[in-house]
């Protein structure tokens, strides 16, 4: 069955309106709510119990009882949270841009699961107060690596000021059959280089040792195995010891060679 439906509004005059159940014809609006008994669901912008092809307004709350699909952009001028997982992006071509500080840790959701970069695509600059690595017993690879390409760039720096502890130590317990350190110069340039260098680099240091060896287990203290194999005539020395000394201006000085 189709009809006509006749409204009148405050000033007395007569609407017909052909399928249209609510019409308001003035813009302060009703103080009346809207209820919808009809359950459509919404699977696009044309469909559902409720359909504009205008925009709509709100002064208040909102709450959906299900899922919002935005086909254009969301912009929030107060907070966002969520309560459960969200996924940014559908692609390596969507990008995630922060203009806010980070206020928060950031803490992955499986223990050892997931990287920052790739092989391909690294980050540039990291700015840490501390870093601490951990590997596994099963890791399968090296903990902390280093591949430094820049020729005339170090590969890495330590400017430490502590005073009364070491700057860099390392700690092997559990150590068999290797060594603590390796330093390998296996570059075949001939120019002088010095491979290992150890500066104390201070003369007013004068109760500072620049080079401590101590052994406490094994027979030798101390091994040096010079290997020289060139054809040309040289003087090849295994162990060099340059010994500086300045006698003061006034008194007496005794020193040990």
């Amino acid at each position: 069955m189709s009809a006509n439906v006749a409204l009148s509004d405050t000033f007395d005059q007569w609407r017909v309106k052909n399928n249209e159940l609510l019409v308001m014809t003035q813009t302060d609006g009703s103080d009346n709510f809207i209820k919808l008994t009809n359950t459509t669901n919404s699977t696009s912008n044309t469909t559902g119990s409720i359909i504009s092809t205008g925009g709509i307004g709100i002064s208040k709350s909102m709450v959906i009882g299900e899922n919002l699909n935005v086909h254009g952009n969301i912009h929030a001028n107060g907070a966002i949270s969520a309560d459960g997982s969200i996924t940014l992006g559908d692609a390596a071509t969507d990008n995630i841009v922060l203009n806010a500080d980070i206020n928060s840790s950031i803490i992955p959701n499986t223990n050892g699961s997931f990287d920052i970069g790739n092989t391909t695509m690294y980050w540039s600059n990291g700015f840490f107060e501390s870093i601490k690595v951990t590997a596994a017993a099963a890791l399968g690879m090296t903990a902390l690596e280093i591949d430094a390409n820049d020729a005339d760039q170090a590969a890495f720096t330590i400017d430490g000021e502590q005073t009364t502890v070491a700057v860099m130590r390392i700690d092997a317990d559990a150590l068999t059959t290797n060594s603590v350190a390796v330093f390998d110069d296996n570059s075949a340039s001939t120019s002088a280089r010095a491979s290992v260098q150890i500066v104390q680099d201070n003369a007013a240091a004068l109760a500072a040792t620049a080079l401590k060896i101590q052994s406490d287990g094994g027979i030798t203290g101390m091994q040096i195995d010079k290997n020289y194999t060139d054809d040309d005539a040289a003087t090849v020395t295994g162990f060099h010891v340059d010994f500086d000394r300045t006698v003061p201006s006034s008194g007496t000085a005794t020193f040990t060679d």
